[in-house]
């Protein structure tokens, strides 16, 4: 379950048009493009947030770095 979708996620930069709200959309493509995936500019400290709305009990976290990124 994407708790997640529809929300308005933000992160601390965007590279290559990949925009936050790419994170959330369910997509799972294992090879990055900016039309799937979310990049921030190379930085110390990138961050990406989603303000759920209401608490969840959060069992998983899926972060998927791809296969061509970085």
């Amino acid at each position: 379950l994407n708790v997640a979708g529809g929300k308005a996620p933000m992160q601390s930069t965007s590279a290559e048009n990949g925009i936050p709200q790419r994170a959330v959309d369910g997509s799972s493509g294992q090879v990055y493009s900016p039309q799937t995936c979310t990049l921030t500019r190379p930085e110390l400290r990138p961050w990406w947030y989603v303000n759920l709305l209401e608490p969840y009990m959060v069992q998983l976290v899926r972060l998927d770095f791809g296969k061509a990124c970085c």
